[in-house]
């Protein structure tokens, strides 16, 4: 666990963490005003909002977050002995996290679960979580964008990101990069299940609101929210992620719809976050005050 060693003793450092929140924001709110720019000859109307199909995917989005917060306790379980419901509650809590600068939100709310577990133990379970969605959904998403495997786009993905699951996990193991520790990784079943709804959730949405090609508008969404989480220090990817969205669907569809696409997808995104935010804060409030 060299390299991760010395990545916790850089964000370790306060000054360290400055600068990352500094760029990470500055980035943040240079995309936020090219979206701006780009869209404020455009009216959103929000009638073009369904309330079934943001309900639908709010659902799709919720199963996800369930799947990857079982994930995140069983690897809490196995690594350190903490009980998974109290790490899955904290793991909720954590999701509020996102939106603070700088990548300390999400470690500091994880970190609190437990007194006795040191914070660099908990720190690299973090950091491997964050990285998985990258190492995994980025070469899925290229894979799908430039190989055509089956007609039905969703198999696809549900095949692909199975192989490159695996693929990881197996790397994880052979090159022993965690000393003998699980890998959150190895939750193979929970993260599988997880990745499926969460691309179900923007693939329903895109479909319902009429996108032409739904499935490689998702596929498009998937890579760009992968990509968004390279940059340390910007709160939930906001404004980069979408930026990354418009170079990517810029050819396939009108900016009407990414726009839509955009507010849609974010707000679902956004909603879960929260919802999962304040269900692991009153589960972390009664858990210490009556257990």
């Amino acid at each position: 666990m060299k390299i991760f060693d010395k990545v916790f003793e850089y964000l370790d450092n306060k000054k360290n963490i400055k600068l990352l929140r500094s760029f990470g924001l500055v980035l943040s709110c240079i995309s936020v005003a090219i979206i701006f720019d780009t869209f404020k000859k455009y009216e959103l109307n929000l009638n073009n909002f369904k309330l079934n199909v943001l309900l639908i995917s709010f659902f799709l989005m919720m199963t996800s977050y369930v799947f990857f917060g079982f994930a995140w306790s069983k690897y809490i379980n196995k690594n350190l002995g903490l009980e998974k419901r109290r790490s899955l509650i904290y793991w909720a809590y954590s999701n509020l996290g996102k939106y603070v600068p700088g990548l300390v939100g999400i470690p500091l709310l994880r970190i609190s679960q437990d007194d006795k577990v040191k914070s660099k133990n908990l720190f690299f379970g973090v950091i491997e979580e964050q990285i998985t969605p990258i190492l995994i959904l980025i070469p899925t998403s290229l894979i799908l964008l430039n190989t055509k495997l089956l007609d039905n786009m969703i198999i696809s993905f549900c095949l692909v990101v199975s192989f490159c699951i695996f693929l990881v996990g197996f790397i994880y193991k052979k090159a022993n990069l965690f000393s003998g520790i699980n890998s959150y990784v190895y939750s193979r079943i929970e993260l599988l299940l997880g990745f499926i709804f969460q691309f179900g959730s923007i693939y329903f949405f895109c479909f319902e609101s009429g996108l032409n090609d739904a499935a490689t508008i998702a596929i498009q969404y998937t890579l760009a929210s992968a990509i968004s989480l390279l940059i340390i220090g910007s709160p939930a990817g906001i404004g980069i992620r979408e930026i990354l969205l418009l170079q990517l669907t810029t050819n396939y569809i009108s900016n009407e719809l990414i726009l839509l696409l955009m507010v849609g997808v974010r707000t679902i995104y956004f909603v879960a976050d929260v919802v999962t935010g304040i269900f692991g804060f009153v589960g972390a409030f009664i858990s210490d005050k009556y257990y």
